[in-house]
Protein backbone atom coordinates (compact mmCIF):
# COMPACT_ATOMS: atom_id res chain seq x y z
CA UNK A 1 0.00 0.00 0.00
CA UNK A 2 2.95 2.33 0.71
CA UNK A 3 4.07 2.73 -2.92
CA UNK A 4 0.47 3.06 -4.06
CA UNK A 5 -0.10 5.92 -1.62
CA UNK A 6 3.07 7.70 -2.77
CA UNK A 7 1.99 7.32 -6.41
CA UNK A 8 -1.40 8.81 -5.59
CA UNK A 9 0.23 11.90 -4.09
CA UNK A 10 2.39 12.48 -7.16
CA UNK A 11 -0.66 12.00 -9.38
CA UNK A 12 -2.62 14.52 -7.30
CA UNK A 13 0.16 17.07 -7.79
CA UNK A 14 -0.56 16.84 -11.52
CA UNK A 15 -4.35 16.40 -11.27
CA UNK A 16 -5.66 18.39 -8.25
CA UNK A 17 -9.04 16.68 -8.31
CA UNK A 18 -7.24 13.57 -7.01
CA UNK A 19 -6.14 15.20 -3.73
CA UNK A 20 -9.15 13.89 -1.71
CA UNK A 21 -8.40 10.34 -2.85
CA UNK A 22 -4.72 10.79 -1.95
CA UNK A 23 -5.77 12.02 1.50
CA UNK A 24 -7.90 8.90 1.97
CA UNK A 25 -4.92 6.72 1.03
CA UNK A 26 -2.72 8.53 3.57
CA UNK A 27 -5.31 8.09 6.32
CA UNK A 28 -5.45 4.33 5.65
CA UNK A 29 -1.66 4.05 6.07
CA UNK A 30 -2.00 4.65 9.83
CA UNK A 31 -5.68 3.84 10.40
CA UNK A 32 -6.59 7.53 10.73
CA UNK A 33 -10.22 8.59 10.37
CA UNK A 34 -9.47 11.77 8.43
CA UNK A 35 -6.55 13.47 6.68
CA UNK A 36 -6.22 17.15 5.72
CA UNK A 37 -3.52 19.17 3.98
CA UNK A 38 -3.58 22.89 4.79
CA UNK A 39 -1.79 25.68 2.95
CA UNK A 40 -1.75 28.59 5.42
CA UNK A 41 -0.78 32.02 4.11
CA UNK A 42 0.83 34.83 6.09
CA UNK A 43 -2.55 36.42 6.80
CA UNK A 44 -3.95 33.23 8.35
CA UNK A 45 -5.92 32.19 5.28
CA UNK A 46 -6.45 28.42 5.30
CA UNK A 47 -6.72 26.67 1.93
CA UNK A 48 -7.12 22.91 2.16
CA UNK A 49 -7.76 19.52 0.65
CA UNK A 50 -9.04 16.66 2.78
CA UNK A 51 -10.84 13.34 2.98
CA UNK A 52 -14.54 13.83 2.09
CA UNK A 53 -15.71 12.72 5.56
CA UNK A 54 -14.32 15.84 7.25
CA UNK A 55 -14.81 18.43 4.50
CA UNK A 56 -17.78 20.25 6.06
CA UNK A 57 -16.00 20.51 9.40
CA UNK A 58 -12.77 21.78 7.85
CA UNK A 59 -14.69 24.27 5.73
CA UNK A 60 -16.34 25.64 8.86
CA UNK A 61 -12.99 25.79 10.66
CA UNK A 62 -11.16 27.46 7.75
CA UNK A 63 -13.65 30.35 7.64
CA UNK A 64 -13.94 30.85 11.41
CA UNK A 65 -11.83 33.66 12.98
CA UNK A 66 -11.01 31.33 15.88
CA UNK A 67 -8.74 29.32 13.56
CA UNK A 68 -6.16 32.04 14.23
CA UNK A 69 -6.07 30.96 17.90
CA UNK A 70 -4.63 27.59 16.92
CA UNK A 71 -1.03 27.36 18.22
CA UNK A 72 -0.28 24.01 16.57
CA UNK A 73 1.15 25.14 13.18
CA UNK A 74 3.62 27.69 14.59
CA UNK A 75 4.76 25.39 17.41
CA UNK A 76 5.16 22.44 15.07
CA UNK A 77 7.25 24.55 12.69
CA UNK A 78 9.39 25.82 15.57
CA UNK A 79 9.83 22.66 17.63
CA UNK A 80 9.44 19.78 15.16
CA UNK A 81 9.89 21.19 11.64
CA UNK A 82 9.21 18.72 8.89
CA UNK A 83 8.41 15.95 11.40
CA UNK A 84 5.15 14.20 12.21
CA UNK A 85 4.33 14.51 15.89
CA UNK A 86 1.35 14.16 18.24
CA UNK A 87 -0.55 17.21 19.43
CA UNK A 88 0.45 16.17 22.99
CA UNK A 89 4.01 17.26 22.14
CA UNK A 90 2.76 20.71 21.14
CA UNK A 91 0.19 21.44 23.86
CA UNK A 92 0.13 20.71 27.58
CA UNK A 93 -2.85 18.83 28.99
CA UNK A 94 -4.05 22.08 30.57
CA UNK A 95 -3.82 23.84 27.20
CA UNK A 96 -5.68 21.00 25.51
CA UNK A 97 -8.58 21.22 27.93
CA UNK A 98 -8.94 24.92 27.11
CA UNK A 99 -8.11 24.57 23.42
CA UNK A 100 -10.71 26.20 21.13
CA UNK A 101 -9.86 24.01 18.13
CA UNK A 102 -10.25 20.78 20.11
CA UNK A 103 -13.43 21.80 21.94
CA UNK A 104 -15.20 23.72 19.18
CA UNK A 105 -14.20 21.83 16.05
CA UNK A 106 -12.44 18.49 16.59
CA UNK A 107 -14.58 16.93 19.32
CA UNK A 108 -17.94 18.18 17.94
CA UNK A 109 -16.98 16.36 14.71
CA UNK A 110 -16.58 13.13 16.71
CA UNK A 111 -12.78 13.21 16.56
CA UNK A 112 -10.15 13.24 19.28
CA UNK A 113 -6.48 12.41 18.72
CA UNK A 114 -4.36 14.09 16.06
CA UNK A 115 -0.92 13.84 14.53
CA UNK A 116 0.59 16.36 12.14
CA UNK A 117 3.54 17.83 10.33
CA UNK A 118 4.35 21.42 9.30
CA UNK A 119 6.91 22.92 6.91
CA UNK A 120 7.45 26.04 4.84
CA UNK A 121 6.79 26.02 1.10
CA UNK A 122 8.25 28.29 -1.67
CA UNK A 123 5.03 30.20 -2.45
CA UNK A 124 5.07 31.60 1.09
CA UNK A 125 2.55 29.13 2.52
CA UNK A 126 3.04 27.02 5.60
CA UNK A 127 2.02 23.47 4.72
CA UNK A 128 0.43 21.37 7.46
CA UNK A 129 -0.62 17.72 7.31
CA UNK A 130 -3.21 16.81 9.95
CA UNK A 131 -4.62 13.34 10.62
CA UNK A 132 -7.45 12.80 13.12
CA UNK A 133 -8.83 9.71 14.85
CA UNK A 134 -12.40 9.40 16.03
CA UNK A 135 -13.30 9.22 19.70
CA UNK A 136 -12.80 5.82 21.31
CA UNK A 137 -9.67 4.97 19.30
CA UNK A 138 -6.20 4.81 20.79
CA UNK A 139 -3.65 7.51 20.05
CA UNK A 140 -1.09 6.98 17.27
CA UNK A 141 1.70 4.60 18.23
CA UNK A 142 5.42 5.33 17.86
CA UNK A 143 5.52 2.85 14.99
CA UNK A 144 2.69 4.64 13.16
CA UNK A 145 4.37 8.01 13.58
CA UNK A 146 7.64 6.52 12.31
CA UNK A 147 5.73 5.19 9.30
CA UNK A 148 4.37 8.68 8.55
CA UNK A 149 7.85 10.16 8.84
CA UNK A 150 9.10 7.54 6.37
CA UNK A 151 6.40 8.76 3.96
CA UNK A 152 7.20 12.41 4.67
CA UNK A 153 9.89 13.03 1.97
CA UNK A 154 7.58 11.89 -0.80
CA UNK A 155 4.61 13.75 0.67
CA UNK A 156 6.66 16.94 0.73
CA UNK A 157 8.03 16.40 -2.78
CA UNK A 158 4.52 16.00 -4.16
CA UNK A 159 3.51 19.27 -2.49
CA UNK A 160 6.58 21.06 -3.88
CA UNK A 161 5.77 19.63 -7.32
CA UNK A 162 2.24 21.03 -7.14
CA UNK A 163 3.71 24.37 -6.10
CA UNK A 164 6.18 24.41 -8.99
CA UNK A 165 3.36 23.63 -11.41
CA UNK A 166 1.48 26.66 -10.08
CA UNK A 167 4.62 28.75 -10.69
CA UNK A 168 4.89 27.35 -14.23
CA UNK A 169 1.26 28.16 -14.93
CA UNK A 170 1.84 31.71 -13.67
CA UNK A 171 4.82 32.21 -15.96
CA UNK A 172 2.90 30.76 -18.93
CA UNK A 173 0.01 33.17 -18.36
CA UNK A 174 2.37 36.16 -18.24
CA UNK A 175 4.13 34.99 -21.40
CA UNK A 176 0.84 34.48 -23.26
CA UNK A 177 -0.30 37.99 -22.41
CA UNK A 178 3.10 39.31 -23.46
CA UNK A 179 2.55 37.88 -26.95
CA UNK A 180 -0.59 40.01 -27.10
CA UNK A 181 1.21 43.16 -25.99
CA UNK A 182 -0.39 43.20 -22.53
CA UNK A 183 1.61 43.95 -19.39
CA UNK A 184 0.97 41.29 -16.73
CA UNK A 185 2.21 40.44 -13.25
CA UNK A 186 1.37 37.20 -11.43
CA UNK A 187 1.06 37.61 -7.68
CA UNK A 188 1.37 35.01 -4.94
CA UNK A 189 0.86 35.09 -1.17
CA UNK A 190 1.49 38.49 0.36
CA UNK A 191 1.40 40.14 -3.09
CA UNK A 192 4.74 38.57 -3.94
CA UNK A 193 5.66 38.87 -7.62
CA UNK A 194 5.90 35.33 -9.00
CA UNK A 195 6.21 36.31 -12.66
CA UNK A 196 6.37 39.55 -14.63
CA UNK A 197 6.47 39.78 -18.40
CA UNK A 198 8.64 42.23 -20.37
CA UNK A 199 5.76 44.66 -20.92
CA UNK A 200 5.17 44.93 -17.18
CA UNK A 201 8.91 45.20 -16.44
CA UNK A 202 9.11 48.11 -18.88
CA UNK A 203 6.69 50.07 -16.65
CA UNK A 204 9.23 50.30 -13.80
CA UNK A 205 9.43 52.20 -11.53
CA UNK A 206 5.67 52.79 -11.79
CA UNK A 207 5.14 49.05 -11.28
CA UNK A 208 7.97 46.82 -10.06
CA UNK A 209 9.11 44.16 -7.60
CA UNK A 210 10.59 45.65 -4.44
CA UNK A 211 12.25 44.11 -1.37
CA UNK A 212 11.39 40.43 -0.86
CA UNK A 213 9.80 40.50 -4.35
CA UNK A 214 6.74 42.37 -3.06
CA UNK A 215 4.71 44.34 -5.59
CA UNK A 216 5.48 48.08 -5.52
CA UNK A 217 3.26 50.70 -7.19
CA UNK A 218 4.10 54.38 -7.56
CA UNK A 219 0.69 55.53 -6.35
CA UNK A 220 0.04 54.96 -2.63
CA UNK A 221 -3.73 55.29 -2.95
CA UNK A 222 -3.85 52.62 -5.68
CA UNK A 223 -1.51 50.44 -3.61
CA UNK A 224 -3.95 50.55 -0.68
CA UNK A 225 -6.88 49.62 -2.93
CA UNK A 226 -4.97 46.73 -4.52
CA UNK A 227 -3.91 45.40 -1.10
CA UNK A 228 -7.49 45.41 0.15
CA UNK A 229 -8.75 43.71 -3.01
CA UNK A 230 -5.95 41.13 -2.95
CA UNK A 231 -6.65 40.23 0.69
CA UNK A 232 -10.34 39.74 -0.11
CA UNK A 233 -9.48 37.68 -3.17
CA UNK A 234 -6.96 35.49 -1.31
CA UNK A 235 -9.36 34.74 1.52
CA UNK A 236 -12.25 33.72 -0.74
CA UNK A 237 -12.81 30.87 -3.16
CA UNK A 238 -14.92 33.29 -5.24
CA UNK A 239 -12.66 36.26 -5.84
CA UNK A 240 -14.07 38.91 -8.16
CA UNK A 241 -12.31 40.86 -10.89
CA UNK A 242 -11.63 44.46 -9.86
CA UNK A 243 -10.15 47.39 -11.78
CA UNK A 244 -8.31 50.41 -10.36
CA UNK A 245 -6.97 53.59 -11.98
CA UNK A 246 -3.41 54.68 -11.26
CA UNK A 247 -2.38 58.24 -12.05
CA UNK A 248 1.17 59.57 -12.26
CA UNK A 249 2.66 62.57 -10.46
CA UNK A 250 5.01 63.03 -13.43
CA UNK A 251 2.25 63.64 -15.92
CA UNK A 252 2.57 60.21 -17.53
CA UNK A 253 -0.40 58.44 -19.07
CA UNK A 254 -2.72 56.99 -16.42
CA UNK A 255 -2.93 53.20 -16.14
CA UNK A 256 -5.79 50.83 -15.39
CA UNK A 257 -4.88 47.88 -13.17
CA UNK A 258 -7.12 44.80 -13.42
CA UNK A 259 -6.79 42.33 -10.53
CA UNK A 260 -8.09 38.86 -11.43
CA UNK A 261 -8.12 35.60 -9.45
CA UNK A 262 -6.21 32.75 -11.07
CA UNK A 263 -8.86 30.05 -11.23
CA UNK A 264 -7.44 26.58 -10.77
CA UNK A 265 -9.19 23.39 -9.73
CA UNK A 266 -11.50 23.68 -6.73
CA UNK A 267 -9.40 20.93 -5.13
CA UNK A 268 -6.10 22.72 -5.70
CA UNK A 269 -4.64 23.68 -2.33
CA UNK A 270 -2.25 26.21 -3.91
CA UNK A 271 -4.07 27.94 -6.76
CA UNK A 272 -6.35 30.14 -4.69
CA UNK A 273 -3.54 32.34 -3.47
CA UNK A 274 -2.63 33.40 -7.01
CA UNK A 275 -3.81 36.55 -8.75
CA UNK A 276 -3.11 38.17 -12.09
CA UNK A 277 -2.55 41.91 -12.43
CA UNK A 278 -3.08 43.12 -16.01
CA UNK A 279 -2.15 46.69 -16.92
CA UNK A 280 -3.93 48.60 -19.70
CA UNK A 281 -4.43 52.23 -20.63
CA UNK A 282 -7.84 53.95 -20.85
CA UNK A 283 -9.70 54.41 -24.08
CA UNK A 284 -9.38 51.05 -25.79
CA UNK A 285 -12.68 50.31 -27.52
CA UNK A 286 -11.92 47.28 -29.69
CA UNK A 287 -13.25 43.83 -28.91
CA UNK A 288 -10.80 41.59 -27.05
CA UNK A 289 -8.65 38.96 -28.70
CA UNK A 290 -10.28 35.50 -28.55
CA UNK A 291 -6.99 34.00 -27.37
CA UNK A 292 -7.04 36.26 -24.33
CA UNK A 293 -10.60 35.31 -23.46
CA UNK A 294 -10.21 31.56 -23.89
CA UNK A 295 -6.77 31.23 -22.34
CA UNK A 296 -7.17 33.63 -19.45
CA UNK A 297 -10.62 32.62 -18.26
CA UNK A 298 -10.79 29.04 -19.57
CA UNK A 299 -13.85 29.86 -21.69
CA UNK A 300 -15.31 27.36 -24.11
CA UNK A 301 -15.37 28.42 -27.80
CA UNK A 302 -19.08 29.26 -27.52
CA UNK A 303 -18.52 31.28 -24.34
CA UNK A 304 -15.60 33.11 -25.95
CA UNK A 305 -17.74 34.11 -28.93
CA UNK A 306 -20.55 35.30 -26.67
CA UNK A 307 -18.11 37.36 -24.59
CA UNK A 308 -16.64 38.96 -27.70
CA UNK A 309 -20.06 39.95 -29.02
CA UNK A 310 -21.00 41.40 -25.64
CA UNK A 311 -17.87 43.54 -25.80
CA UNK A 312 -19.01 44.74 -29.23
CA UNK A 313 -22.26 45.97 -27.70
CA UNK A 314 -24.52 43.19 -28.95
CA UNK A 315 -27.62 42.21 -26.95
CA UNK A 316 -28.38 38.61 -25.96
CA UNK A 317 -31.03 38.45 -28.67
CA UNK A 318 -28.61 39.71 -31.32
CA UNK A 319 -25.97 37.20 -30.25
CA UNK A 320 -28.53 34.38 -30.43
CA UNK A 321 -29.54 35.37 -33.96
CA UNK A 322 -25.93 35.83 -35.09
CA UNK A 323 -24.89 32.35 -33.94
CA UNK A 324 -28.20 30.59 -34.64
CA UNK A 325 -28.87 29.53 -31.04
CA UNK A 326 -31.63 30.29 -28.54
CA UNK A 327 -31.53 33.28 -26.22
CA UNK A 328 -31.63 30.85 -23.30
CA UNK A 329 -28.45 29.20 -24.59
CA UNK A 330 -26.72 32.58 -24.79
CA UNK A 331 -27.96 33.42 -21.29
CA UNK A 332 -26.43 30.16 -20.03
CA UNK A 333 -23.11 31.07 -21.68
CA UNK A 334 -23.19 34.52 -20.09
CA UNK A 335 -23.85 33.06 -16.62
CA UNK A 336 -20.81 30.81 -17.07
CA UNK A 337 -18.72 33.78 -18.24
CA UNK A 338 -19.76 35.71 -15.13
CA UNK A 339 -18.65 32.81 -12.92
CA UNK A 340 -15.31 32.39 -14.68
CA UNK A 341 -14.39 36.07 -14.81
CA UNK A 342 -15.67 36.99 -11.35
CA UNK A 343 -18.07 39.56 -12.81
CA UNK A 344 -21.54 40.16 -11.39
CA UNK A 345 -23.19 42.44 -13.96
CA UNK A 346 -23.03 42.80 -17.74
CA UNK A 347 -21.62 46.38 -17.72
CA UNK A 348 -18.85 45.23 -15.37
CA UNK A 349 -18.04 42.31 -17.68
CA UNK A 350 -17.98 44.52 -20.78
CA UNK A 351 -15.71 47.04 -19.06
CA UNK A 352 -13.31 44.23 -18.16
CA UNK A 353 -13.33 42.78 -21.67
CA UNK A 354 -12.65 46.16 -23.25
CA UNK A 355 -9.80 46.64 -20.82
CA UNK A 356 -8.28 43.38 -22.07
CA UNK A 357 -8.26 44.54 -25.69
CA UNK A 358 -4.85 44.04 -27.26
CA UNK A 359 -3.10 47.32 -28.16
Amino acid sequence: MLLQTIDQFYEAALLPELWPTACEALAKEVNATTATIFAIDEHGGHHFVCTPNIREGILRFSTDPRRLENPRPARALERFPFTFTRELALLTMEELEQDVVLNEFIRPAGMNWSVGCAFQEPTGHMIMFDLLRRMGMDHYSDAEIAHLNALKPDLARSVFLASRLAFSEARAMATTLSSLGLAAVVLGAGMTVLAMNEEAAALAPRICAGPFDRLVLENKATTALIKTAFSALASSAKGAVQSFPMTSSDGLEPLILHLLPVRRSAHDVFGRGLALLIVTTPGKKTAPDMRVLSGLFDLTPAEGKAARELARGKSLEEIATLHNVTVETVRTHVKSIFAKTGSNRQPELVALLLGLSAP
